[in-house]
């Protein structure tokens, strides 16, 4: 909310896209060598359109474009921002590549951008931007020390074939067409926003069950996807898998700039299962606290790795890559915890000079 005042906004997009190199370079392909990112003079394409005014704030028009054309990070940087500028309030729309950064990556970006943008046109009390560290960009697909000493036993391997024959020999069921699928897009995202007491509320029950606000997330998804199948003919032996994203962000890498530094875990349930579970809460908590305890965030980007080692494999399997699960769960909380700057606060709320952060919403 607030006026916009275009040039710092460029100006701050400029200077914030320099301490995030990753947002700035393109891949290069090499012959018989892995491709690699490579630092352009290219800026990000900024674009601004005056709002429409017949639109509500909350509807998801006025949250993007209506057409975004594909990213090609081999000839342009990965980010594209489009402002939708209104008189008391305007909506930015970040369209990103997936290799360049993940959720939490984004965040920290945009705060930088907010940050700047704060620092020219604050009278007073200006945000105040934290230091970056670009070296350790170098470490972003490394995994913890824990998890590479689990990777030398013989338990983690057991494992880790137990849980690519359930990959690749049990495909998830994709989620039903709704009953009048007109208009309804073939992949479709839903954020979820909650108020302070909902989460306060949330919290006393999650400690009271000795459980995590993501088990009751994951759950009430996993019971209302079971439902949504069972009344459009869903069968007992169909496979419900969540795809659940697992930062890599641990405190010696907390200066790092917008990457992507996540592992993929996957479970799951057959709706049989799920039907004849009465604490579907506590089910999914025993699931992800086994996937952590044996290092099963590691699986995914374990098997990556080997199947670059098998020719053809990685191809025969890309076709198959709208059935990794179900659904994908991602609860990232509070998103200016991510953020490497300190703002001043009203309502609770980020200030940034002549703009007040209202909202934030993954598509």
């Amino acid at each position: 909310a607030g006026p916009l005042d275009e040039s710092a906004f460029r100006e701050a997009v400029r200077q914030s896209v320099a301490r995030h190199p990753l947002l700035q370079a393109v891949v290069r392909r090499r012959p018989f060598r892995r491709p690699v990112w490579e630092a352009t003079s290219q800026q990000p394409q900024v674009s601004f359109e005056q709002a429409d005014s017949s639109l509500h704030e909350d509807e998801t028009e006025a949250l993007r474009p209506a057409e975004l054309p594909p990213l090609d990070i081999s000839a342009e940087p990965g980010l594209r921002l489009h402002v939708s500028v209104g008189a008391a309030r305007s909506t930015l729309c970040c369209q990103v590549h997936h290799c360049c950064t993940d959720g939490p990556g984004m965040h920290r970006f945009l705060g930088d951008v907010l940050a700047i943008y704060g620092q020219m046109t604050a009278f007073d009390d200006p945000p105040e931007l934290l230091p970056l560290d670009p070296e350790l960009l170098r470490q972003r697909d490394q995994w913890p020390p824990a998890a590479k000493q689990a990777i030398r036993s013989l338990g983690y391997w057991k494992e880790f074939a137990r849980a690519a024959r359930g990959y690749f020999f049990r495909d998830p069921t994709p989620v039903a067409a709704a009953d009048d699928a007109a208009g309804i897009p073939a992949v479709g995202s839903h954020s979820c926003f909650l108020d302070r007491e909902s989460v306060r509320s949330l919290r006393r029950f999650v400690q009271q069950r000795r459980l995590t606000i993501n088990d009751v997330l994951a759950s009430e998804l996993l019971r209302c996807l079971q439902q949504w199948q069972e009344k459009r003919g869903g069968t007992d032996r169909q496979l419900l898998r969540l795809i659940i994203p697992v930062d890599l962000r641990s405190g010696d890498r907390g200066a790092m700039p917008a990457a992507n530094c996540l592992h993929i875990a996957f479970f799951g349930f057959r709706i049989r299962d799920l039907r004849d579970c009465d604490d579907l809460a506590a089910a999914t908590n025993a699931k992800v606290r086994s996937l952590f305890e044996t290092f099963g965030t590691t699986h995914f980007d374990v098997g990556l790795r080997l199947a670059q080692l098998v020719p053809g494999l990685l191809e025969w399997r890309a076709p198959r890559g709208t059935r990794h699960g179900t659904a994908l769960l991602s609860s990232l909380g509070d998103p200016t915890r991510y953020y490497a700057a300190r703002f001043p606060r009203r309502d609770g709320r980020c200030v940034a000079g002549s703009l007040v952060l209202e909202r934030v919403a993954v598509r």
